[in-house]
């Protein structure tokens, strides 16, 4: 009796379950977002002469390469502070390319718009023995700004999913299941990987950035 009701049971919910319908889209969408400021890192970097020019004595280059890039820094932070750089070192003991060789080599600057960046290439363009990079940028209320992204992606994902309803003869329910997908693939944010060093001396106008998400949305359907 026991094994009857509790296969009549199991067969109630797989039968219940197998008629659940429903539609799941995929959709993307972009806003702009407005730049309040940037932070660059300089990293004082070593050339490979210096780095291997004297592998017969390794305790010598060691000894070489710690005092050129003590040298260096103090000659960046004196620039640094006679042009008033609005600058600070790196946070939780940074290592340049994991070396304890370069401990704490690393200054990072605060920018707040292009005219400033420009300035930096071309007051830095003199120093051969550093690498400039984009460390971080910073937009205008974050929070609104998502807000405003995912209420955009979600009128895009309902209105997907009510064509797709609409060519398979069902009636579009609430949505049951929500989740962003992450952007491997078409990763939209390329103007982060934006750098400076001696090799490159042009940059566009930044003032606006694209912040670009993508969500995968599932819709009850009957």
């Amino acid at each position: 009796m026991k094994k009857s009701i509790l296969l009549f049971t199991f067969l109630t919910c797989f039968f219940s379950f197998s008629q659940t319908k429903f539609i799941e889209v995929e959709v993307r969408d972009s806003i702009q977002l407005k730049v309040t400021n940037f932070e660059y890192q300089i990293d004082i970097i070593q050339t490979d002469n210096e780095l291997y020019g004297n592998e017969n004595n390794i305790a010598e280059k060691r000894k070489e390469i710690r005092e050129n890039t003590k040298k260096r820094k103090k000659e960046i932070e004196k620039f640094l502070q006679q042009k008033n750089y609005n600058y600070r070192a790196p946070y939780n003991n940074y290592l340049i390319n994991n070396n304890p060789l370069f401990e704490n080599k690393s200054f990072i600057i605060t920018l707040k718009d292009t005219t400033e960046l420009k300035k930096v290439q071309k007051d830095f363009e003199r120093f051969d023995y550093i690498n400039i990079r984009l460390r971080e940028t910073f937009f205008e209320d974050q929070e609104k700004s998502d807000e405003r992204l995912f209420k955009k992606l979600i009128e895009k994902a309902t209105k997907k999913a009510r064509m797709i309803a609409k060519l398979s003869n069902l009636k579009l329910g609430e949505i049951i299941e929500f989740k962003e997908v992450k952007e491997i693939d078409n990763f939209s944010f390329s103007i982060m990987d934006l750098y400076i060093n001696k090799n490159n001396r042009n940059s566009s106008s930044i003032t606006y950035m694209n912040g670009t998400k993508a969500i995968v949305v599932k819709f009850s359907a009957n």
